[in-house]
């Protein structure tokens, strides 16, 4: 499956939503399907940007989330603004060819300083 950034943005933003409870958190977003959902959960874990269980059933694993960490805090308050994000997009792909989380980590700032004249 393709990791698809704008989806990570969204399950932070979704996450961000939940109460914090410390309970297993539903994430539904629209237009996107409960696997590929659950393969950006697997991701967003793997980064260290949430905290949550995987399940395992047979061959299959589910991703539980149950909050987001610093660093997912950290990066979704970068991210939060989507003028911010497209032009943060631009940029990486741009100067690297690829969009990867590393490199948006690394585009954010400059473009926000860009964006803000400095």
């Amino acid at each position: 499956m393709k990791r698809d950034m704008d989806l990570i943005r969204k399950i932070l933003l979704d996450l961000e939503k939940q109460d914090g409870s410390g309970l297993w958190i539903k994430v539904s977003i629209e237009d996107h399907s409960e696997d590929e959902i659950n393969y950006h959960l697997r991701l967003l874990k793997d980064a260290g940007f949430i905290e949550a269980s995987v399940l395992s059933a047979g061959v299959r694993s589910i991703v539980q989330p149950i909050r987001l960490t610093w660093s997912g805090h950290e990066f979704l308050n970068a991210a939060r603004s989507s003028k911010l994000w497209d032009a943060a997009k631009e940029f990486a792909q741009k100067t690297t060819g690829t969009l990867t989380l590393e490199g948006l980590k690394l585009a954010i700032p400059h473009v926000t300083k860009l964006l803000m004249g400095l």
